[in-house]
């Protein structure tokens, strides 16, 4: 299994500016671009099928959304992520098994 996350655009409508709002390159500058989500997934890294999901807001920090990922992951199941999930996903000394 593997952890990831990424940012899709979405469609540059009144609903999803109000939804999600949009990406300022500055904060002197006005908004960019089409609104974006951010999007956190378990993958089975084998066969590439998204095995779970968690979509919010672009301000939404890809380490929060991981953690909604958590009710997926189960006992003994080896799950890989990217060098910035590495202390979001680190498991307690209680959920290490030797």
């Amino acid at each position: 299994m593997a952890i990831d996350g990424t940012t899709l655009a979405v469609a540059d409508t009144a609903a999803s500016e109000t939804a999600l709002g949009r990406v300022r390159a500055r904060p002197d500058k006005g908004p960019t671009g089409c609104p974006l989500v951010r999007l956190a997934v378990l993958v089975e890294a084998g066969i590439h099928v998204i095995v779970d999901a968690v979509v919010d807001s672009y301000r939404v920090k890809e380490r929060v959304l991981v953690e909604g990922l958590a009710p997926s992951l189960g006992p003994g199941m080896l799950v890989l992520g990217d060098r910035g999930l590495v202390s979001t996903c680190s498991p307690s000394p209680s959920q290490v098994r030797a």
